[in-house]
Order: structure tokens, then C-alpha cells, then sequence
């Protein structure tokens, strides 16, 4: 008998110290998250979460973390603050029996400084921003959920509704390498007249890291049905968006296409592509692009933005690099189609550093061809306003209409019309 109440007390020492060890992890797990996710919102200008406050006990630990918000933008000033209980391993009883380092559970309490922005949030999240939950896995994995309540604001001027949406996140804590899963909940929105209706929107999204400040990103978006009601009626079915980028060479090749089954408004679409692609763009002109947009955003001298700007154009153009764009409309009486393809010639970079906006154009080389179906073009409304721009840059070749463009040395000529590229630059630029 004494054997086995010595035994009982062992296992209970044992699991009482892996308890402990598991608050430990788990501490270490959360600062190393949000010490990574600090170092890259500090790098972009963006918010960064702050622990107030780590007190680890033994079975549970309790922890508060904040977000000032409206740092570049003062009207939106406020702070997002969160308590947090955190339930140690090994084995969990808190939402269910898991196994894992540990399981928090908290909720987000936005306060803004403007108190007419505090009173519209409260009016619109009347039961708050809804939990979240965060399982540190013994794989070194984690697991965040967050669950939206539903929206319901009612009043003469506006009427909003949202079902509940759910967010999903997982990770490693040692990297910022994710994975997103989001269930949006259908939304109607009235005023006036008009109305606005979306079924549940899905958006998947993949993250990863090439270099420490260099994120790879691929998403999906698809929902099955948008209405639009009032002076403008529309309906969208089968919407989808995709972006893939891949590291090819050393290089970032970066996708975009976007999908439409059947419209129906003032002009009834059967199907609807634009597929578009940027090729091998190095990791130095993304950063110089990144500095550029955090530039646009502060007050500096146009000159300063003029040379960013100038900077960031001259590490897209190099042998390798490459746009293309396509298009595709079904029509009830016929066809659309669009596609271009953009690169530009070979240089050595020191001639490119003192080249301006003008000369770097003249860099560039493509084709590009648009043809749309003879019936849809003359039954068009505005095939009228149109006539002396078809009969310029146009061709008739039965059963479509053709427009074909060459751009080489900087000289643009459609249907064999040189159009000016320099009229499209920015004053500045010119």
C-alpha cells in the first residue's frame, strides 16, 4: 500500500514539475512571437504589441498586452488592450481536453481617444470584438482563433448586419512564417434607397519569409454572391481572387488573377478574367518599394519622394524582369480578349542610376493586342462616341475589331499611331 501512495506522489511531483516547466515554455514561446512580430511592425510603421504584464503561477499564468493604434494617424488614435489567462500543460481542461505547452483565452477591448469613434464602436460591437484563443502545441506549433460576434445596427439613416466570422492562425513560435483562414459572415447594408448584400466570404492566406524583412504571400479569396440594389443594380456570382509568389532564381514572381462566373447589370457578363504578373523582382527593389510607400505616408519634400521614387523604378528594370497582363470577357453577343507583355532591354546599372523617368522608359520593350467581337463593339452605346478612335486604332478584321500595340525605345504606337508616353507622366516626372 505504502508503495503505491509513494508511487501516486511520485507521478504527482512529476506531473506537478512538468506543469511548471510547460508555464515556463510557454512564456518563452510568447515572447519570442511577439518580439519577432515587433521587430517586423517596427521596420514597416506599423503598431506593435507591448506586455504589460507577465505574472506566471503555477497552474495558470495571467498576462495583459496592448496595441497603440493611430500612430501616423491622428484621428484614429486609441489603444487595443486584452487580459489574458493562460492554462498550463501538459494536459489542458480549459474549452475541451488538449494536450500542449498551453491554452490562453482573452478578448480584445478597443478604447479610442476621439469619443465619438468610442461611441460608434460600442454601437456597432455592442458585445465587443468576441474572444480569442491562443494553444501552444508541444511541436513548437501554435494556434490562434478569434471569434467575431455578429453586428446588428438599426437606425433611419443606415441599417447593418453581419452573421459571426471566424479567424484562424497558425505558426511556429520561432518564425513568421503563417497560416490564415478567415470566414467572413454574409453582410447586408442598407440606406435609403440602396442595399449592398454579400454572402460568407472565405480568404485563405499563406506567409512566408525569404529573408528576414522579405514575406511571400499567397491568397485566395472567393465569395459565391455580391447584390447591389438602388439607382445602380448589379449582381456578381462566382467571385474569386488569387495571388501566388514564388522565389524563382533569386528573384520574386508574383501572380494575380481575378475571377467573376456571371454579372448582371447594365451589361450582363458570362465570365470575367484579368490574370496579371510581375517577373523576378529582386529583393532590393522590394525594399526600396517598401521605403517608398512608408515615405508617401509621411510629410517629406517632394524632391526626396521624387528620388525614392526614382530609385525604386531603377531595380525593377533588369534583364530578367517582366510584366505581363491578360484579359478575357464573355459576352452574350461575343468576346473580349486583352494581353500585353512588358520588359525591358539590358543596361549596365551605373548608366541607369543617372537616367530620369523619360530615358528609363526607353528602356522598355512589349506587345500587347486587344480584340473584342464585332457585334459587341458596334451594339455598344457608346460605338458612336467611339467611331473616330476605332477608325484610328482599330482595325476590322471580321468577326472582331483589332487594336495592336508595339512599345520599343520608349515610343509607343498603336494600330502604327505614335501616342505620346511622356503625357502620361506626372508633371514632375517629365
Amino acid at each position: 500500500m505504502k508503495k503505491w501512495i509513494l508511487l501516486a506522489l511520485g507521478l504527482i511531483a512529476v506531473y506537478l514539475a512538468l506543469t511548471y516547466y510547460c508555464g515556463v515554455q510557454a512564456e518563452r514561446s510568447i515572447r519570442q512571437q511577439v518580439a519577432l512580430n515587433n521587430t517586423q511592425a517596427k521596420a514597416n510603421s506599423q503598431p506593435q504589441v507591448a506586455l504589460q504584464e507577465y505574472r506566471r503561477g503555477f497552474f495558470r499564468s495571467k498576462l495583459r498586452a496592448s496595441v497603440e493604434l493611430g500612430a501616423t494617424d491622428t484621428s484614429l488614435r486609441g489603444r487595443v488592450d486584452t487580459d489574458i489567462v493562460l492554462w498550463h500543460g501538459p494536459l489542458i481542461f480549459a474549452n475541451g481536453v488538449k494536450p500542449g505547452w498551453f491554452y490562453a483565452a482573452g478578448e480584445l477591448k478597443p478604447q479610442w481617444q476621439n469619443r465619438e469613434h468610442q461611441q460608434l464602436f460600442e454601437r456597432v460591437f455592442k458585445n465587443g470584438l468576441g474572444p480569442i484563443s491562443l494553444w501552444g502545441k508541444f511541436t513548437g506549433r501554435y494556434q490562434l482563433d478569434w471569434h467575431i460576434p455578429a453586428v446588428d445596427v438599426q437606425d433611419s439613416e443606415l441599417s447593418l448586419q453581419t452573421q459571426p466570422s471566424h479567424l484562424r492562425t497558425e505558426g511556429v513560435f520561432n518564425t513568421l512564417d503563417s497560416q490564415h483562414w478567415m470566414n467572413l459572415g454574409a453582410l447586408q447594408i442598407h440606406w435609403g434607397n440602396a442595399h449592398i448584400k454579400a454572402a460568407p466570404t472565405r480568404v485563405e492566406a499563406k506567409v512566408n519569409f525569404v529573408a528576414e524583412d522579405i514575406p511571400l504571400s499567397d491568397v485566395a479569396v472567393t465569395s459565391e454572391h455580391i447584390e447591389l440594389g438602388g439607382l445602380y443594380k448589379g449582381q456578381l456570382h462566382g467571385l474569386g481572387f488569387q495571388q501566388t509568389q514564388e522565389l524563382v532564381n533569386g528573384k520574386v514572381d508574383t501572380r494575380a488573377q481575378l475571377r467573376l462566373e456571371r454579372a448582371e447589370s447594365l451589361i450582363a457578363l458570362q465570365q470575367f478574367s484579368l490574370d496579371f504578373a510581375l517577373l523576378q523582382t529582386s529583393f532590393a527593389a522590394i525594399r526600396a518599394w517598401t521605403e517608398l510607400s512608408l515615405a508617401a505616408q509621411q510629410e517629406i519634400d517632394e524632391s526626396q519622394l521624387k528620388a525614392q521614387a526614382l530609385k525604386a523604378l531603377r531595380l525593377m528594370l533588369h534583364p530578367d524582369a517582366g510584366a505581363e497582363f491578360a484579359m478575357a470577357v464573355s459576352l452574350a453577343r461575343g468576346d473580349i480578349q486583352a494581353q500585353a507583355q512588358v520588359a525591358p532591354r539590358q543596361l549596365e546599372s551605373q548608366q541607369l542610376n543617372s537616367m530620369s523617368v523619360v530615358q528609363l522608359l526607353q528602356l522598355l520593350h512589349g506587345t500587347g493586342e486587344l480584340t473584342v467581337a464585332e457585334d459587341v463593339l458596334v451594339n455598344s452605346p457608346l460605338f458612336f462616341l467611339l467611331v473616330e478612335f476605332i477608325a484610328t486604332y482599330m482595325n476590322h478584321e471580321p468577326p472582331n475589331y483589332v487594336m495592336r500595340a508595339a512599345l520599343n525605345d520608349g515610343q509607343l504606337r498603336v494600330n502604327g499611331q505614335l501616342v505620346p508616353l511622356i503625357n502620361l507622366l506626372p508633371e514632375a516626372y517629365r
